[in-house]
């Protein structure tokens, strides 16, 4: 198999950002108020198959030695962690100023200035332990998947180091986070599982790269097509149901199917049109900064445009505004979204990107 990018699977990736980050605009748009964007978070269990997919892709045969294992580990921790500092602290500067408004107006937030985002919660999130700690989500909430998806590299980097028994072993794993998650959370909504949730799901790409990895057989374009309504279906009828924990494998046909497809079919050069590659490319940028711009957006509809708003038992903000203006303040907004996880990638990701690739070539 070619191990370079596999552009449809980017396009995908993108595509899965997009949708959460229109879920977390909590509003009644027309692009939000469907089955679709309504169970969006599975697309973080669409980020863990692919990741564990192409980090196997990638990895398998590079990982030998205990060198090898910590300099895989370093190279993912400077893709991840250079963009969630920089949200992580862009969040503390809300809290400050939550703070300072508390101080002067008395007005107190949903979530009071430094109470769900306090110093031991900032410590988790600074060490990227939030998601395998903390109980509750905090600060850049959607990082927790960053944060269990980084040590899950470790085990990965680990298992790996096992030589001829690391298939065994990820089978293993893939099977003990399956059962785990069966047992104790099969529709995957605790927050203290969620480790085992991204070790089941990572680890399930890792299996499905081996399971095709020297097939020379291509899959007609009908396969494509079928998996991809397989997988919205189970989207936005599966979700919370009994085989909710199989969603993923579903996910994973999905990749495969684009994996097996031949090039130039027309459902493949669909996936490779340039606008949903580039959408892909600033995916972890979409993901990483969109709950940021919605609190930006709140707080403009809410103060300065005085928009009547009503908080759920989560406190989180819901607009009352007609489907029609709520979509379009929505695409607004992904506009902004999109335009500032441009910036975010041209010089936060891809300058240490570009760094770590350079530091590499050097130290060899």
């Amino acid at each position: 198999m070619n191990t370079g990018k596999i552009l449809p699977l980017e396009s995908l990736r993108g595509i899965a950002a997009l949708t959460v980050a229109i879920f977390h605009f909590w509003n009644k748009s027309y692009l939000s108020d469907n089955a679709f964007v309504q169970h969006a978070p599975l697309m973080v269990d669409f980020f863990f198959v692919l990741s564990g997919f192409v980090i196997a892709m990638n990895y398998t045969d590079r990982i030998k030695t205990f060198s090898d294992l910590c300099r895989f580990q370093v190279m993912r921790f400077w893709r991840l962690y250079p963009l969630h500092v920089l949200t992580l602290f862009g969040f503390l500067l809300i809290e400050c100023l939550k703070y300072a408004v508390e101080m002067r107006t008395g007005m107190v937030a949903n979530n009071a200035a430094f109470s769900r985002n306090n110093g031991e919660a900032f410590l988790h999130n600074l060490l990227l332990t939030q998601g395998l700690f903390l109980d509750h989500e905090t600060y850049n909430f959607p990082s927790w998947s960053i944060s269990v998806e980084f040590f899950t590299y470790l085990v990965f980097g680990g298992v790996f180091l096992t030589g001829r028994y690391k298939l065994f072993i990820s089978f293993l794993l893939m099977m003990a986070g399956y059962g785990i998650m069966l047992y104790y959370d099969p529709t995957f909504i605790s927050v203290e599982m969620r480790f085992f949730r991204c070790i089941y799901v990572f680890f399930l790409g890792v299996m499905g790269y081996h399971a095709i990895r020297h097939l020379k057989f291509q899959v007609p374009d009908f396969v494509v097509a079928v998996s991809l309504i397989l997988a919205i279906t189970a989207v936005c009828f599966l979700s919370g149901s009994a085989i909710h924990s199989l969603i993923p494998v579903i996910f994973l046909s999905v990749i495969l199917s684009f994996v097996l497809c031949n090039p130039e079919s027309m459902i493949y050069r669909m996936f490779c049109l340039r606008p949903l590659v580039y959408l892909g490319t600033i995916s972890y940028s979409i993901y990483m900064i969109h709950a940021g711009i919605w609190w930006v957006f709140n707080q403009i509809l809410k103060f300065g445009f005085k928009v009547p708003f009503t908080t759920d038992h989560l406190n989180r903000t819901k607009f009352e505004m007609e489907p029609l203006l709520a979509s379009f303040v929505t695409i607004i907004g992904i506009a902004v979204v999109i335009g500032i996880s441009h910036l975010t990638y041209t010089f936060v990701e891809d300058r240490f990107r570009k760094g770590i690739v350079n530091g590499q070539s050097t130290n060899r």
